[in-house]
């Protein structure tokens, strides 16, 4: 009852037709069309058990009501090289050919470097750095950032989990003049109830600062 009390507004339908409808309106909009809106294409070369080569490219087209839309063509090429059998190295490096929301068109490199490993049976862990420009839901121009991320994964039982993960990012909208730093960290403990069924609780910090006043918070999140 709850459910069918919602009023939907008139939505637009967006994209090709197809199997699959996807619905959305207010603060998750941004997000699924961004979804819609992306593709990617990937492919592997096994040259030997410890190094495989990879070939990548991805699409994201972002449009806002009333303005034209901004496209991104991204071509990668990279290298996983396992160091020993629990650790490996990754780096994947192209461009991004940009056309932008003004119109204009340019290219920008973008580079991504991962070390991921199994410190023991029980316990994963990764650190990785990445370079590039994307798109943004919110802000009509392109975000030119670098970011760094980790994350830990330990099996504390059988059946639960415990992973930790942080990620600092500094980037620009150069267009508009907006400059953001932003840190995120993330506690989370899964507990496997069935072979379908997942529990998990989760806490969430995020911290944004901006030179554009309005755009600058800090939030806790905990869900279950």
């Amino acid at each position: 009852r709850k459910v069918a009390g919602i009023r939907v507004p008139d939505l637009d339908v967006y994209g090709d037709p197809g199997e699959l409808l996807i619905v959305s309106w207010g603060s998750t909009f941004g997000a699924v069309r961004t979804a819609v809106q992306e593709a990617r294409a990937n492919g592997s070369y096994f040259l030997s058990d410890d190094t495989i080569f990879t070939l990548a490219y991805l699409f994201e087209d972002r449009h806002f009501e009333g303005s034209p839309s901004g496209r991104i063509h991204g071509a990668l090429g990279g290298v996983r090289q396992h160091l020993t059998q629990q650790l490996y190295v990754e780096g994947q490096g192209g461009v991004d050919f940009i056309h932008s929301f003004s119109g204009k068109n340019f290219a920008k490199p973008r580079f991504r470097a991962a070390l991921v490993g199994e410190l023991d049976k029980k316990t994963q862990a990764s650190v990785s750095f990445e370079k590039r420009t994307s798109t943004n839901s919110f802000v009509v121009d392109v975000f030119n950032y670098w970011q760094i991320a980790a994350d830990l994964t330990r099996e504390l039982w059988k059946r639960l989990r415990a992973t930790g993960s942080v990620l600092f990012r500094r980037g620009d909208f150069s267009s508009v003049g907006i400059r953001d730093k932003f840190f995120g960290t993330n506690l989370s403990l899964q507990y496997d109830l069935t072979d379908h069924w997942l529990l998990e609780a989760l806490y969430s910090f995020s911290f944004l600062d901006s030179n554009f006043g309005t755009r600058g918070y800090d939030r806790n999140t905990a869900t279950c």
